[in-house]
């Protein structure tokens, strides 16, 4: 957990995205390790790799180039070794391949924050003491639907944009909860088509697409959103694949 002011740089940030608990299953034995990584909305995070420190009077032998970089390189093999560790529960490895990238491309003071709703939860980072919203929207149902399968697509680059009045019409529909039971009595369930993940010249309209369906249940006070749903020709989904007749047996809490 980082909390409140303060700063989490360099071996710090990796060490926190390396953060896991136990699950425990039914029975209260241990099953696999899920992630737990917190970050407080004042905290700061930055990952980078180092910089090369050569001396400045002198020359440098080979031998001594040749074991700076032999250290460099297996370190960064190191390091990809350890984030490819397989977390079962989360069905994706301790460290995503672009958050080392991304890490790989900053050197020296020019950190790669985790400063935006969209790489926190792109990377399941989940933030704390921040003032959640009273209720969810249409609009909001499909931003936050295009968000989460955006997070496990790994399309964190391509935005998510507000869709029109009409648009918002023809991808939410809101349903009556009655039949469906979760642990929170929602007070609204909608569906939500999905939007075209790659907007490029022949589905312009923010309605096209339509390979994506999820469903969310909204319950309130707090709010809670419980959700399934997933990309067919991505063949994937961000949780479990949900149809329209299907419900809480296939969803999970997303964090407001």
């Amino acid at each position: 957990m980082i909390d409140d002011g303060a700063r989490c740089l360099s071996a710090c940030a990796v060490m926190f995205v390396l953060g896991t608990e136990p699950s425990l299953d039914n029975s209260g034995g241990c099953t696999s390790l899920e992630f737990d990584r917190r970050m407080h909305v004042n905290a700061t995070m930055g990952f980078h790799r180092r910089d090369l420190s050569l001396p400045e009077d002198g020359p440098l032998c080979s031998a001594d180039a040749e074991r700076r970089f032999d250290i460099a390189f297996l370190s960064i093999l190191e390091f990809v070794r350890v984030g490819n560790n397989w977390k079962q529960i989360e069905e994706m490895p301790a460290i995503a391949p672009d958050l080392l990238r991304n890490m790989l491309q900053h050197e020296g003071e020019d950190f790669f924050c985790i400063d935006t709703v969209d790489k926190a939860g792109r990377w399941d980072i989940s933030g704390f003491r921040y003032d959640p919203p009273e209720t969810i929207s249409a609009r909001e149902a499909v931003n936050s639907y295009d968000n989460l399968s955006n997070w496990v697509f790994g399309l964190a680059n391509i935005p998510v944009e507000n869709a029109d009045i009409e648009s918002l019409k023809a991808l939410t529909d809101r349903h009556d909860p009655g039949r469906h039971q979760l642990q929170a009595s929602p007070t609204a369930r909608m569906t939500v088509l999905g939007r075209a993940i790659r907007y490029i010249t022949w589905m312009k309209t923010v309605a096209g697409g339509g390979n994506r369906f999820c469903q969310m249940f909204v319950a309130q006070d707090p709010l809670a959103i419980h959700a399934c749903g997933g990309g067919q020709l991505l063949g994937r989904s961000f949780f479990a694949c949900c149809s329209p007749d299907q419900h809480a047996p296939v969803m999970d809490f997303f964090d407001p």
